[in-house]
């Protein structure tokens, strides 16, 4: 019986999703994010005549906030309804899986010229 539980306890610890990949995801999916939606507003990726615009600034920067983070964030609400995905390890693989996706659809987006919605 002990080993058994043991077993279970070391096949589960080999599952956990690392923390570290979906917060560098995330990031990057702010990141992709924000640098999209200036370059589909002014042409350009990132110019620093955005820094004497702190107004301008903050828009972007809470626009990628809520474009790269309201998804995966509303996504972990329903799913946490579901007793067996209330865990770290699915929290981390629906983050991690909404960046991946994010960020395909920025890239995609600014390639083929398709504009905001």
């Amino acid at each position: 019986m002990e080993n058994e539980l043991a077993l279970e306890q070391e096949e589960a610890s080999n599952k956990q999703t690392p923390l570290m990949l979906a917060v560098i995801l995330s990031l990057s999916a702010y990141a992709v994010t924000f640098f999209a939606w200036f370059y589909e507003d002014h042409g350009v990726l990132f110019s620093s005549v955005v820094f004497d615009h702190p107004a301008a600034l903050s828009e972007y920067l809470a626009g990628a906030l809520g474009g790269s983070l309201i998804f995966p964030i509303v996504h972990v609400g329903v799913a946490s309804f579901f007793k067996s995905k209330r865990n770290p390890s699915s929290r981390r693989n629906i983050f991690i899986g909404w960046s991946i996706a994010i960020i395909v659809i920025r890239i995609l987006m600014v390639a083929t010229g398709t504009p905001k919605l």
